[in-house]
């Protein structure tokens, strides 16, 4: 998905797969790039629910948003856990909704699947060792 396209929101996402009615076409939900615009955005959870019954992809990334009292947007990019869209809600509405397909991140989908789970998700995996680093970079194994 990608911002004034025609898969530029989630309803406009899901009409268009729904309109080419193939079994072979579905959506790659990258909710990122409408995350991350720095302007009024459907609610992300509301996005995910329309959106994973139609995915075969889901490219996850992460972002901290935050909207002011006078409507600025600011957004950056930021580590899985300290992201400020659910990911952990995302996921079971995800299951929930059937969805069973590989993320575009590979291998590191069980991992933060298993640490978005987790009850202390505090520190994001390190992807070039397996070992995890707390904020300070120490690693930790």
């Amino acid at each position: 998905m990608y911002e004034d396209t025609l898969l530029g929101t989630a309803d406009s996402a899901v009409r268009l797969v729904t309109d080419i009615d193939m079994s072979s076409v579905g959506l790659n939900p990258d909710l990122g790039n409408i995350y991350r615009l720095h302007r009024p955005i459907e609610d992300f959870l509301v996005s995910v629910e329309k959106c994973m019954p139609h995915a075969n992809y889901w490219h996850m990334k992460s972002y901290s948003r935050d909207v002011d009292a006078e409507g600025h947007v600011t957004t950056v990019p930021a580590p899985m856990a300290f992201g400020t869209a659910n990911y952990r809600q995302a996921i079971q509405i995800a299951t929930d909704a059937g969805f069973d397909g590989p993320d575009v991140r590979g291998e590191l989908r069980r991992r933060w699947i298993d640490r978005l789970r987790g009850e202390h998700a505090l520190h994001p995996p390190d992807a070039g060792c397996g070992a995890e680093r707390d904020l300070k970079g120490n690693h930790h194994d």
